[in-house]
């Protein structure tokens, strides 16, 4: 299913199906679709608060849901992250989505909606910088790139703001050189384990698996992996494409530097068996700058030339 293409001038709706903001969140956004030249679009749910969500599950459901339906809106983007959007997979009318397909963007917790739309419509998402996010320049190339240049190869090696610092998070490392096709799935980790064992869950049969993670431990980071490799069949994938692990060095209160393990060294012992391209460190994840990729499109891995290509068409002209 081809997705309408968008213009500059696009209408775009900002949903919030996580996590709760505030009025300065909002302004950010809207400033954030003026520097993309896209026109903003939002419901009073916009700015509803349940604790820490942003209102009731049947509300967030019901904005999400009225996004896609409405004819004027042309993409969606998740206007942050945080918790919560596992709460309304099994609230959704995938109908609804199946029947609009559209343009929706997002990342962190949103990993869960896009597991479910491609599992429940086939729907090609894409994991990228939410409406909240820093949108700096590279984010920016990475958005017009993808969205309005026709421009279907990453280069991941191109240099990152954070990258050449002494925190080794930000290093580019293969683990294993190949080149691999098929479809792109995946995003934050504890998204990832969160839907093992659901009717959300996927086939990690042939595809490329895009991982990344923020905050946690090493030893979390280690059972994260291992569930995943354990319960599922990521063991069949085509190629492990991990983002960046943004604070994931630290070594938890309760052990000792010699009693922890270096996040590669999990990465190369977890993966040890799986003859298939593996590199750390693609921009994407909680980053200041990250770039785009589509969830659910087929793609080619080259670590030789250190490059990710989208094989297949996208869009189509807006009618």
């Amino acid at each position: 299913m081809l997705l309408k293409k968008l213009n500059r001038n696009s209408k775009i709706g900002l949903v919030a199906p996580s996590g709760g903001i505030d009025e300065s969140k909002l302004e950010t956004a809207i400033q954030n679709m003026a520097k993309l030249e896209l026109v903003p679009y939002y419901t009073e749910r916009i700015l509803a608060r349940h604790g820490y969500l942003a209102g009731e599950d049947k509300n967030r459901t019901a904005d999400l849901e009225e996004m896609f339906a409405n004819k004027d809106i042309d993409a969606i983007f998740a206007i942050r992250g945080g918790v919560g959007a596992t709460r309304i997979l099994s609230k959704i009318d995938y109908n609804i989505i199946e029947k609009n397909p559209k343009i929706f963007i997002g990342y962190s917790d949103i990993t869960a909606l896009q597991y479910a739309f491609f599992k429940k419509t086939n729907l090609i998402s894409f994991h990228g910088a939410v409406a909240v996010s820093n949108f700096s320049e590279y984010t920016i190339n990475s958005f017009n790139n993808l969205f309005f240049n026709n421009i279907t190869t990453i280069n991941y090696a191109s240099p990152t703001f954070e990258r050449g610092i002494e925190n080794r998070e930000f290093d580019l490392i293969t683990l294993k050189h190949g080149i691999a096709e098929g479809k792109i799935v995946g995003g934050n980790l504890s998204l990832m384990t969160a839907v093992i064992g659901t009717k959300f869950d996927i086939d990690y049969t042939d595809k490329i698996v895009m991982i990344e993670e923020i905050d946690e431990y090493p030893y979390k980071i280690d059972r994260m992996l291992t569930q995943l490799m354990s319960a599922t069949n990521l063991k069949k994938a085509n190629a492990i494409v991990m983002g960046i692990f943004k604070n994931c060095s630290n070594v938890s209160k309760n052990l000792s530097d010699s009693e922890s393990l270096p996040l590669q060294t999990i990465f190369g012992e977890i993966f040890e068996k799986m003859n298939v391209p593996i590199i750390y460190g693609f921009p994407f994840g909680h980053l200041r700058e990250q770039t785009l990729f589509p969830f659910g499109a087929t793609a080619k891995i080259d670590t030789y030339t250190n490059e990710l290509t989208i094989l297949q068409d996208l869009f189509c002209e807006k009618k």
